[in-house]
């Protein structure tokens, strides 16, 4: 067995590995891999800084891992202090173990197993003010749904306001905790049921204080929240195909204490299949409040960028290879219609080689030699990256004489690079998808 070591390079978020690579010896394989533990990315951008944390304590909480995962730390240009409360979080997702890794200068990715599922979620700071965040699930069933937890840090007006049909914004505040947490959107019928048990610690008979709804409702055309921090105003923003689906819910102290509300929104999804892969786009808006007319700008500012991003989104291409080895590729169209899936069984044309041909046996007189993986995954802190974001992938000074340097010394006689590995990235400018490399000015000879 060999284990190969390649040169460090600045712009690699893990210090020793450049590139993942296999090397191939009497027809065993071996990666090589070494890595370490990144616990948190800091971001500053526009007027935000922003700190995104893995699962990990911070800010002087208790040592033991807590499953605080998702921004550690929201502040503003004009406002110094952390918008959530410091050994907390907001915008707390996977609540399990995870990884976090820097997505160029302004973005972070958290990644999560549940079982053999993935979860990705990744965040973008966009100045001036604003944190666009997005996930990417498995469906576990028909109706399926995802929460993001948001404890507030010294908050006077600890109350969330919505959206009425009538165009008139309303405040929600849930008096005790589990109290009429929650708010449907008009249209949400029936509710989504309540867990009951004998002796429920709530009102509406469950252990769960979510399960509990206002009589309030608001308007699923605009899927937006507010609350506000002093003089400033913290905006969440959904997609408005998603507006039927959100359910915002409150608890006056569920950070720890009347200043420390919870903020926080669920997703009741319904309709969907096994193991249907799900994305959700959400936009957070921190800035100085400029009044209610302000935040509809912000909102529908926001959905004409996610219009044309669509407009611009080839189609998503995912394929699968079942146990009986018929592979399933599933296209998916920027419209958001049902994808269109199609079976492939190529058994029948495969077949190895009925004899060693010239090109054959000099390969394999060659013995060792080197298969180089470097491509989204590297950068998506996963063995197999989930994001079609294309910016994912962002190398700083390669340095692939170092590579070739370390390759010769193991005494390998040729080395192949993979240009399309299992994410589906590219590492050449094509034209067909946008989940590709583009090309850059040559750095260390190697464009």
């Amino acid at each position: 067995m060999f284990t190969l070591r390649l040169p460090a390079s600045p712009g690699i978020s893990t210090p020793c590995l450049l590139a993942s690579v296999v090397l191939l010896v009497s027809g065993n394989l071996k990666a090589a891999n070494n890595s370490e533990q990144l616990q948190q990315v800091k971001i500053k951008a526009g007027d935000l800084t922003v700190v995104i944390g893995n699962h990990m304590p911070h800010a002087g909480a208790p040592p033991q891992p807590r499953n605080y995962e998702g921004i550690h730390h929201l502040s503003h240009r004009l406002r110094s202090a952390n918008v959530f409360r410091p050994i907390y979080a907001g915008m707390i997702g996977v609540r399990g173990t995870c990884d976090v890794k820097p997505i160029g200068k302004t973005g972070a990715a958290i990644t999560a197993w549940q079982g053999k599922e993935q979860i990705i979620e990744t965040f973008r700071v966009t100045p001036p003010h604003y944190i666009d965040y997005t996930v990417a699930f498995s469906a576990k069933e028909k109706n399926s749904g995802w929460n993001n937890t948001c404890y507030m840090n010294d908050v006077e007006t600890p109350e969330l306001y919505v959206r009425q049909i009538d165009g008139q914004w309303v405040r929600h505040y849930s008096k005790e905790h589990g109290h009429q947490a929650s708010v449907a959107p008009f249209g949400m019928d029936p509710l989504p049921s309540v867990s009951r048990v004998e002796n429920p610690d709530y009102p509406h008979g469950s252990n769960y204080f979510w399960e509990g709804f206002s009589d309030l409702r608001f308007d699923p055309n605009y899927p937006v929240v507010f609350g506000r921090i002093e003089k400033m105003v913290l905006i969440y923003m959904a997609e408005r195909r998603l507006g039927s689906s959100l359910i915002p819910y409150m608890s006056p102290t569920g950070g720890g204490g009347r200043k420390n509300p919870a903020w926080d929104f669920r997703y009741w999804l319904r309709g969907l299949t096994a193991s249907e892969r799900v994305t959700i786009q959400i936009r957070l808006c921190y800035k100085p409040w400029a009044g209610e007319d302000d935040v509809i700008n912000e909102y529908e500012a926001w959905q004409q960028e996610l219009t044309k991003q669509k407009e611009k989104r080839p189609p998503l291409v995912e394929a699968n290879m079942r146990d009986d080895g018929v592979e399933e590729v599933r296209i998916t169209t920027a419209d958001g219609k049902a994808p269109k899936v199609y079976e492939l069984n190529l058994s029948g044309h495969h077949s190895p080689a009925t004899y060693k041909t010239p090109a054959l046996k000099k390969w394999e007189s060659y013995k060792l030699g080197a298969f180089l993986c470097f491509n989204s995954n590297q950068f998506s802190g996963s063995e197999h990256c989930q994001t079609k974001d294309p910016n994912i992938y962002n190398p700083t000074d390669l340095n692939v004489p170092g590579w070739t340097d370390a390759i010769k010394k193991a005494q390998m006689k040729y080395a192949v690079l993979t240009v399309r590995h299992t994410s589906g990235f590219l590492l050449w400018d094509s034209p067909t998808t946008d989940f590709r490399r583009r090309i850059q000015p040559q750095q260390n000879g190697c464009s």
